[in-house]
């Protein structure tokens, strides 16, 4: 797996997440918004993983291209704004991995399942090791900018356009790595 799109999955399908994020380490302790979020994180990634393969068994690799086509929508039709609601669940993690997978679910598996269509079982166990570092690094990270009001701003009013930019350029990578393009070039010949 490329991972500089593997890089560029995880900052968008979490940077609406950053600033829930922000949040929840206000309301619950370190370890559990780790442990939560790395728990909701990989719950998504393997769902994806089991749908993407299954397609991939049963569908040729370079059709699966068109499967680019779900991020470059994402992207065109915006994002409603989704808040962390308050539980009343007694764990704090069970809490967090609740706000993950409500906050973020649908978008992350409509992104995931593209770019995994195409990996190897070895290359998706890798990119969750890669995505499980990155999620413990934007989490310190979280912790550590709490208290810099200006950067929570910016990704308040930026993140959005952000995150947008992210999913087109994710979406095109699945359908580039596909070989859709030229498959399609060499049917038109």
């Amino acid at each position: 797996m490329n991972i500089v799109l593997l890089t560029l999955l995880f900052i968008g399908v979490n940077l609406d997440f950053f600033v829930i994020l922000l949040f929840l380490l206000k309301k619950y302790s370190f370890k559990a918004t780790l442990i939560g979020y790395g728990i909701g994180m990989l719950i998504l990634w393997f769902i994806a993983a089991v749908i993407s393969q299954t397609l991939h068994e049963f569908i040729p690799a370079w059709s699966l291209g068109i499967l680019g086509l779900i991020p470059i929508y994402m992207a065109l039709k915006g994002g409603e704004d989704e808040e962390a609601s308050e539980t009343s669940q007694k764990s704090a993690i069970l809490a967090v991995i609740g706000v993950y997978l409500g906050t973020c679910g649908a978008d992350n598996m409509a992104i995931y399942v593209p770019v995994l269509s195409s990996l190897s079982i070895m290359a998706t166990l890798l990119g969750a090791l890669y995505i499980t570092v990155l999620m413990v690094l934007s989490t310190i990270l979280a912790q550590k900018i709490d208290n810099v009001p200006l950067i929570g701003t910016a990704i308040e009013k930026y993140g959005e356009i952000a995150t947008r930019v992210i999913y087109v350029i994710i979406g095109v990578g699945v359908i580039w790595e596909s070989n859709l393009v030229p498959h399609l070039l060499q049917l038109i010949r």
